[in-house]
């Protein structure tokens, strides 16, 4: 579905002594990078959040067949201003007010009566939040901050020339330099390579090693095997302090090696440190997971058991992972974070976990009802745990929103409850 600009905005969110009062500059000379920089920024804003800030106009066009529910964007779609039909001939058709209606909670065309045939569908559009002064004070401050940023990340232009990482000279230069390319001369050269970058030294004649240095494991050679006080390879024996045994010894493959020195030493002593996480803490990591698993159950099955919640699904949609087939509404039990409040009275354990309800139609209200219902029978329930008593359960937060990628509403819920062992 192309989306068509048809009227572009008449400003930007911000103005332009706006920006420089929040750069705090108090010249001229720069007002055109600002400008520059106030719409390189809300086209960055646009674009994180798939939405249009000012006023405009938009036309979105629809290819036949479609559904009778069409989701318009750019969003947010203030109104739509007219459908028509565009047949394969190149004629139009306006369809009348009566054949389709506007859900402005989930900005969409909803066609009572779909036209038939092939074809497609012009929707023009009013978008965006209108004037600079209706645009959320949230997304100005954003825009406000990458303006600054972009600010003071400018750079002057003899800065901005593009230069390797392997040597100082500007990148696509010789080893002559500008001047030398004119007619000029070749610089000379030294001892420190191309350029005169001490970093590249160059080696004027191969480096000589003393005869006889280096040939012998235990010679007096200046080698690098044989240079005094260097450190020699440790020699493994099992035959006692014979010569000939160390010389047959050290022909050993290193498994057999490390297996003789096991036998000579012994076996290595084990520290506490090598033991991970659960054997360091005996059964208290045990005992946590347990009382999680038993505060998830009983959730789940006091969901699972209201008439009124099933209902509101559709059924007893309770699920711990949705199936691939699972149509919204559902409920969904996503995670839950366990942590020890044992002192030195009696062990305890705080579990913040959060359920989370989908649905489709109707904007959020739908997700909104099922989301008091979670609450009201979760919150201060007294439920009965296997091996655990329930010391606290209250509900948290609630946070309801839209996805816009596939058209689904999420409300989610989290609670906080403390158990501990019966």
């Amino acid at each position: 579905m192309p989306a068509v600009l048809l009227t572009a905005p008449e400003a930007e969110p911000i103005g332009l002594a706006d920006a420089k009062a929040y750069l705090r500059l108090d010249h001229n000379a720069e007002d055109t990078l600002v400008q520059d920089l106030i719409a390189a920024a809300a086209r960055q804003v646009e674009k994180l959040t798939r939405r249009v800030l000012i006023a405009q106009r938009w036309r979105l066009d629809v290819r036949l067949p479609c559904g009778e529910a069409i989701p318009l964007r750019p969003r947010p779609v203030r109104d739509v201003e007219a459908v028509r039909l565009r047949r394969p001939d190149g004629g139009f058709e306006a369809l009348p007010t009566d054949a389709w209606s506007f859900d402005w909670a989930g900005e969409r065309l909803i066609l009572l009566r779909p036209p038939s045939g092939r074809g497609a569908l012009e929707i023009e559009l009013a978008c965006g939040y209108g004037d600079p002064e209706d645009v959320p004070e949230s997304l100005l401050l954003a825009l406000r901050r990458l303006v600054a940023d972009g600010y003071e990340r400018r750079s002057p232009a003899e800065d901005l020339r593009p230069t390797s990482r392997r040597c100082s000279r500007p990148t696509g230069t010789s080893r002559f330099e500008r001047g030398d390319l004119a007619g000029g001369a070749a610089p000379a050269r030294d001892d420190r390579g191309a350029g005169g970058d001490p970093r590249r030294r160059r080696r004027r004649r191969p480096r000589l090693r003393p005869a006889g240095s280096g040939l012998r494991r235990g010679g007096a050679g200046l080698g690098r095997r044989g240079r005094a006080g260097a450190r020699r390879r440790p020699q493994t024996s099992v035959a006692g302090d014979d010569p000939g045994a160390r010389r047959r010894d050290r022909r050993l493959p290193p498994r057999l090696a490390r297996e003789a020195f096991r036998r000579a030493v012994g076996p290595p002593a084990r520290r506490g440190r090598a033991l991970r996480g659960t054997a360091l803490r005996g059964d208290r990591a045990v005992t946590q997971l347990s009382s999680a698993l038993a505060l998830r159950g009983a959730v789940f099955q006091r969901l699972a058991g209201d008439a009124a919640l099933a209902a509101l699904l559709g059924g007893p949609r309770i699920y711990d992972e949705p199936p691939r087939a699972a149509l919204p509404p559902y409920v969904v039990l996503v995670e839950i974070e366990t942590r020890d409040l044992s002192g030195d009275a009696a062990p305890a354990h705080e579990h913040v976990f959060a359920l989370e309800v989908w649905s489709r139609q109707g904007g959020l209200s739908e997700a909104l009802k099922a989301a008091d219902r979670v609450v009201r029978l979760v919150d201060g329930a007294a439920l009965a745990l296997d091996g655990f008593r329930l010391a606290t359960l209250a509900w948290s937060t609630t946070n309801a929103q839209r996805i816009a990628d596939n058209d689904l509403r999420r409300a989610a819920i989290r609670f906080r409850a403390v158990t501990e062992p019966a």
